[in-house]
């Protein structure tokens, strides 16, 4: 993300000495297996070159979906597991797929039997390492219930529904994968029996290709999804569909709608029936030039999270440094209150705590995550800075050094106990394979992180970039 906001004139300013140097660990490699179901063909596909080659002669290779192997996968049928899944978003054909880890007793993570589990449709590529076709959230959701788990084909413009298994196994439910009522999904919020799709309209294999937008899709009690509503049309490169618990108002953020056309980047709705969305008073809403920050006045946003008992909005003020504090009404309007800095470079994804009392953010740019305390959730307060392992080699990305391996997104376990974060590899040296990694962070009764469980190594072919971070239990 960082070497692309270059790319598009952002510049940080961000100097090296902040890149805090790790060494990498001496964790072992988790291959990804060969597929026992071979990818049908599909349109030819692109490439990390930008060239076109013929899916048929790349589907089926360990390299592309990272498929199973059931001597390789924990084959236990204990149903209280806990299941950790990730989406590939591998550019093969019909080649994407969502790989699922058990969790042992020693926190480690295992493949379980059967992962990766094919989602019928076709990641998205980003062969340059552009702005945007990797900046998403939510990629993956389980249900409330946990019975079902929704995934997007960001390259093939569907949603994949499974039916989750008590072990943790995924099975396509019937009809799956459906029409995400747009082009490039890159984000799926649910709301009661509505399922909003974030439409990025931003794959570089489809150029100039659709509007970008929010559409309400009906959710049937099987999971499956019915027609899609009409598109609401959104700034450029929308990232995320938040909908808060009790279904009533959807919160959005068009990530580079600044750059674009001077908008701001956050939109909230309510929500109405059939899934109709109604903007907030101020939507799109800017982002208050505040004093401080890294330049003081660009206002690009990534990454939002819900307070659980209050409503309140934190948003990542990602070339600042710095975390937004909003209030929101019953209609969605946004207030600005406050932000709080932290000391990692390009704070991006939240995630909180179900007591409300820690929030979590990835610093994309420095391979790292920040906690805060929001005991006090208008004035939260920067209480750890972890950077993690297996940061990779550093590349010059102008203005400053970056880490081959950057967090992105993240998940904690329903009882808090452990965090999971995904690393991608940025690098724009594409001969550099490494640096796609899950970690696993344990959490302290303080809410502090630990890295002290092995990550585990996504074997993914060269370009390719996993996404999304969903917790079974």
């Amino acid at each position: 993300m960082r070497n692309a906001l270059r790319g598009a004139g952002v510049v940080f300013g961000i100097s090296a000495a902040l890149l805090a140097v790790v060494a990498c660990s001496d964790d072992e490699v988790v291959p990804l297996p060969t597929p026992t179901t071979t990818p049908t063909k599909d349109a030819s596909i692109p490439v990390d070159s930008g060239e076109r080659i013929d899916a048929q002669a790349d589907a089926g290779t360990a390299a592309d979906t990272g498929t199973p192997d059931s001597s390789l996968g924990d084959t236990s049928t204990t149903a209280a597991r806990r299941v950790v899944y990730v989406e590939s978003n591998a550019i093969a054909a019909n080649g994407n797929s969502v790989l699922a880890f058990v969790q042992g007793d020693d926190g480690s993570l295992t493949p379980l039997a059967g992962s990766p589990f094919l989602t019928g449709g076709t990641g998205v590529g980003n062969p340059t390492q552009a702005l945007g076709p990797d900046d998403g959230d939510q990629q993956i959701v389980l249900s409330p219930d946990k019975k079902h788990l929704f995934a997007v084909n960001a390259g093939s413009n569907t949603i994949a529904v499974f039916d989750v298994h008590d072990d943790g196994a995924l099975v396509p439910i019937a009809g799956s994968p459906f029409p995400s009522g747009g082009i490039n999904p890159i984000s799926v919020g649910l709301a009661g029996d509505q399922i909003f799709v974030v439409n990025q309209a931003q794959d570089p294999a489809q150029p100039g290709v659709g509007t970008p937008g929010y559409v309400g899709i009906p959710l049937a009690a099987n999971g499956a999804l019915g027609t899609p509503g009409a598109l609401v049309p959104a700034g450029k490169s929308p990232q995320l569909a938040l909908a808060t618990p009790d279904a009533k108002l959807l919160f959005g953020l068009d990530f580079m709608a600044p750059l674009a056309n001077s908008k701001g980047p956050l939109r909230a709705f309510a929500i109405g029936a059939n899934g109709a969305l109604t903007p907030a008073a101020g939507t799109p809403m800017a982002i208050p030039v505040v004093p401080g920050g890294m330049p003081e006045g660009t206002p690009l946003a990534l990454g939002l999270a819900l307070h659980p008992a209050q409503k309140i909005l934190y948003v990542g003020f990602v070339v600042r440094k710095q975390i937004g504090v909003y209030t929101y009404d019953a209609t969605g309007a946004l207030t600005y209150v406050a932000n709080t800095a932290v000391s990692g470079a390009a704070p991006c994804w939240i995630r909180m705590n179900q007591a409300g009392s820690r929030a979590y953010v990835t610093d994309t740019a420095t391979n790292s995550v920040s906690v805060l305390d929001t005991s006090a959730p208008l004035a939260p307060t920067e209480i750890q800075h972890l950077v993690l392992a297996d940061k990779g080699p550093d590349y010059d990305a102008g203005a400053m050094s970056s880490p081959t391996s950057e967090t992105y997104e993240e998940s904690l376990s329903p009882d808090g106990k452990y965090l999971f974060v995904l690393s991608q590899n940025t690098n724009p040296d594409l001969s550099i394979t490494a640096g796609n990694v899950l970690h696993v962070l344990t959490v302290a009764t303080d809410g502090k992180l630990t890295e002290t469980v092995p990550d585990v190594k996504l074997n993914l072919p060269t370009g390719v970039r996993p996404q999304g971070v969903a917790v079974l239990r």
